[in-house]
């Protein structure tokens, strides 16, 4: 999963409503999670999802077809 490989989130099964507070209490007790999630986070997304990115990558996929 994306948000695991890049730590650049973090997940709770549906429901699991001790596993999101407990998520939410870590977030409290040290912030620095929240700066490298944020940090993580953006260089993903500059990595894989700017639009030059995205279209550069559909172009030759779609030249491949």
């Amino acid at each position: 999963m994306l948000i695991y490989k890049e730590r650049c989130g973090l997940s709770y099964d549906c429901g699991d409503t001790e596993g999101l507070a407990n998520i939410l209490s870590g977030l409290c007790e040290d912030r620095t999670i929240i700066k490298n999630i944020a940090e993580n986070s953006t260089r993903v997304f500059c990595e894989k999802f700017t639009a030059e990115k995205v279209y550069k990558e559909m172009t030759e996929y779609l030249e491949g077809v």
